[in-house]
């Protein structure tokens, strides 16, 4: 059997598994974070904005604590801000 075939018919079946799954997400509380130039604020909402100086390619570091166990799956929303 190919392999590649096989990974794409498993991919599809973890994807078909996981689409009709019911939703739980958590959001989580950012308890620290690093970012060379671009300064960051936490909201109410537990977003980070960010303002200052915006570097392209910047890497972004972000540490939460969590109980959370058996994670199948991780959502990071990047949005803008209508300011």
């Amino acid at each position: 059997m190919n392999e590649t075939t096989n990974l794409n018919e498993r991919l599809a079946a973890w994807q078909k598994d996981f689409t009709d799954a019911p939703a739980s997400w958590t959001v989580l509380d950012p308890k620290d974070w690093q970012n060379f130039a671009t300064k960051f604020e936490k909201q109410d909402d537990m977003s980070l904005l960010g303002g200052g100086d915006l570097q392209p390619g910047g890497v972004m570091r972000v540490w939460v604590d969590s109980q959370l166990t058996n994670i199948t799956a991780f959502r990071l929303e990047a949005l803008t801000n209508p300011i």
